[in-house]
Parts: structure tokens; sequence; C-alpha cells
């Protein structure tokens, strides 16, 4: 609910102070069992002892402690060198998508949600971050032939105005070769990319499957959002850059609670991430005791539009 240069959590490496309040530690106290499942570039220490399950993934996939499962064996695959190094290297996973971390993510979320339902517990809030789709650009099949890179529709690029960008761009561009890079080499990666999402997309339909499957859907929260986008073949490039282009900045916002919001309603005021948290408080009537940057999300309460939002882009040490 804060922006970053109040926390000094300014990029994936600064983890949040130990001393931060945060809606973890204000849910708990509060009574809600948490669970985080997936990508964790925010808590360290004791702040993780607040969830269970922790379960955590990198971009590499899921470290098993048993070398001879296929998961270790998709977390060794994704960690190769070759693949990680050209942002426009694509490869399929020779494994089942039941061994890569997507679909790991969904079955263990469905595993926590089916046990929290017989055991009558406290009202949870669950944390599931999926890695993809992300570099390095791979995926299992069916989903890495799912889209033919000849069909792909590639976005408007000139980069022959390149000397005209701020010199962060001309760096990136110059820097990740993409200056060499031709327009097939976009549509085979923009293909694997898309492969990536709809994988994704599979994953948290079994997610919503199994709370259908528990009746729990119409009373649950749902928040869907993203902490990133892609340049996706945007200015000629891939993967993401220090910029706040709107293929960067402008990611997905859904928010679901069949009971209490609308439904089908599409909203066009400007929102942040950092709303997400305060939302979540007034949606649960929770109080927050110290400062917050975020407001409550237009079209659910009767918070003011934002005239105006802001991003941030860090660097260094803690």
């Amino acid at each position: 609910g804060m922006y970053p240069h109040a926390t000094g959590v300014r990029h994936n490496q600064v983890l949040m102070p130990p001393q931060q309040e945060h809606y973890a530690k204000i849910l708990k106290q509060a009574g809600y069992q948490l669970a985080l499942i997936g990508k964790d570039h925010c808590f360290q220490g004791s702040d993780k002892d607040l969830f269970s399950p922790h379960i955590e993934f990198g971009h590499h996939g899921f470290e098993t402690s048993d070398p001879d499962t296929d998961a270790h064996a998709v977390a060794q695959f994704l960690s190769d060198p070759t693949l990680n190094r050209d942002p426009l290297s694509y490869r399929t996973i020779p494994y089942p998508p039941e061994a890569c971390s997507t679909d790991i993510i969904a079955s263990k979320t469905s595993e926590f949600l089916t046990e929290w339902k017989s055991s009558g517990k406290d009202p949870f809030c669950a944390w599931i971050s999926f890695p993809d789709p992300h570099h390095p650009l791979a995926a299992p099949e069916p989903y890495a032939s799912m889209y033919s890179p000849s069909d792909i529709s590639l976005p408007p690029t000139e980069t022959d105005d390149l000397e005209t960008k701020m010199e962060r761009v001309r760096t990136y561009f110059k820097l990740m070769g993409f200056d060499k890079t031709s327009e097939d080499d976009l549509r085979n990666a923009v293909a694997m990319y898309y492969g990536m999402i709809s994988f994704l997309d599979n994953g948290i339909g079994k997610i919503l499957d199994t709370l259908e499957h528990l009746k729990m859907i119409d009373n649950t929260i749902i928040i869907f959002t993203a902490d990133h986008g892609d340049y996706a073949g945007e200015h000629g490039m891939m993967l993401k850059s220090g910029t706040f282009y709107d293929c960067m900045t402008r990611v997905p916002l859904i928010v679901s609670w069949p009971v209490n919001i609308p439904m089908n309603e599409i909203n066009e005021e400007l929102v942040s991430n950092i709303d997400i948290m305060p939302t979540i408080m007034d949606f649960l009537g929770l109080e927050v005791n110290h400062p917050v940057h975020g407001r409550t999300l237009p079209g659910i309460s009767n918070s003011e539009p934002r005239e105006a939002v802001f991003a941030e882009h860090g660097a260094g040490g803690p």
C-alpha cells in the first residue's frame, strides 16, 4: 500500500524491512490463516513465518530435494545459461506440464483450498504468485506449439527513431542485441510468450474450478494482477527494462467478489497496484494504522478517482 521510496523496497533484491507494517501482519493479527505459494520477492526472516504454507518458487522452476524428479529436471533445464543469455531464446520444455512451476503452483493451491475447506480453520488469505510468463521463454507441450509464429500480429515498430529515445532505452536496445533482431525472431519469441500465458490461464482455471467445486467461489475475494508487463515485440524488443511505457506499466487488474461488488463492469479510472492493499482492508473492515499511499479502488467504494498515477524504478543496495 506504499510507494517504494517510503519503504526502501526499490527492487527484487531489497526485501521488506522487518519492522515495516504490511497487510500480512494486519491479517495475521485479525485471525486470518495466510498462505504464500509461488514467487516471493517480498518477505524475509520472521515475516516468512506468517505464512503456512510458504512454498517458494523461482523463475527457473521448483527446486526439489529429490534430484530424480521431473520438477528438479525442469529447474535445471531452465537454468541453462544459453537459454537465459539471449532475450530471444525460446525452447520447448521436454517434460510434462505437471513438472512445471505453473502447474505445481496451481495444484498446491488447490490442495491448500481443499485442506482449508475440510479443517474449518480461520478465514484465509492466499497470495498465489506465478513466475511465468517471464524469461526464460519456455513452455511444455501443448502450450509451446499452441501459437504459430506466422500468425502473430506484431505491434507497429519504428526503430529509426531510436536516437530520439531516452538513453536508458537506447542502451537496453543495443546491449540486448535488438539492433540485430529480425521480425521472424520476434514472432518466434512472442509465440512462445503467448503459449506461456495460455499455460498460466489453464493453471488459474484449475484454481477457480477448485473454488467452484468446494462451493467457495461466491464468497472468496479474487484479485488478479501482475507486477510488470513485457515488451512482447513493442519497440522491437522483448522482456522488460526500467521504462514507463504502457507495455511495462499497464498490467491486468481484475477484482471478483460476486456477492458484494458488481459483475462484468469495466472501470477506466487510473489506478495503481498500491491500491490493492487498502482495498482488501476495506473489504474486510480492518483498520490500517500506518501511513498508506494507496486508496480503495474506484467503482467499489466512494473513493475519489486519481488525477494521475506514479511508478518508480530504483537501483542500488539496501
